[in-house]
């Protein structure tokens, strides 16, 4: 099941829409933009991008399963691991800075309630909050045993979204060719005690 959430081979036409829809989703929004702009974006005609993707909600799912179907379970594992929570509230940023800035996929339009609120992304929305309730509960530890002050989880969780979400709307960071990878899917997993 994991290699189903990789990004399609460079240049597919799979890959060439995905890239094409968030960039578009990002610029436009999720319903500003229609499947006649992504095809034409990609080259391809409408019915091309619908043997790929049957309408544009499933290419968002897509999107989204590239980000959450990999993010997720690391994050589940962090948030388990025998370690003091400050510990884990630290690789948890490590790895949650790393996946973004290693994302192919310019993710921020879809994670505003317009969209991820809808009824259609209910299954995501519900794997969002999988996600909240992990870091939460490191926070939540950390608070318990002392080492972290008495503060509402989420409020520490939702600063922490914040500023991940600001800064990618601020400078787009998956745009930048040269960057250097982030240790996080380039082979330095084991700075994570993860493998």
């Amino acid at each position: 099941m994991t290699a189903a959430i990789h990004a399609a081979p460079a240049g597919s036409t799979r890959e060439r829409i995905l890239l094409v829809a968030a960039e578009l989703f990002a610029q436009q929004g999720y319903h500003g933009t229609t499947t006649r702009e992504i095809a034409a974006a990609v080259g391809v005609r409408q019915p091309s991008l619908f043997h790929h993707f049957p309408s544009k909600g499933t290419i968002a799912e897509g999107l989204l399963e590239w980000d959450l179907g990999l993010a997720l379970p690391e994050v589940k594992k962090i948030a388990a691991l025998p370690e003091p929570a400050a510990v884990r509230l630290y690789r948890y940023l490590l790895y949650d800075l790393g996946h973004l800035s290693n994302a192919p996929y310019n993710l921020r339009a879809l994670y505003n309630e317009e969209v991820i609120g809808s009824p259609d992304f209910a299954r995501w929305a519900g794997l969002r909050d999988e996600l909240h309730d992990a870091v939460e509960g490191i926070v939540a530890d950390g608070i318990a045993n002392g080492e972290f002050i008495q503060i509402q989880a989420a409020l520490v969780r939702q600063a922490i979204a914040g500023i991940l979400r600001r800064q990618h709307q601020a400078d787009p960071i998956w745009a930048i060719a040269d960057r250097p990878k982030a240790p996080c899917h380039g082979g330095n997993e084991g700075l994570f005690g993860l493998d």
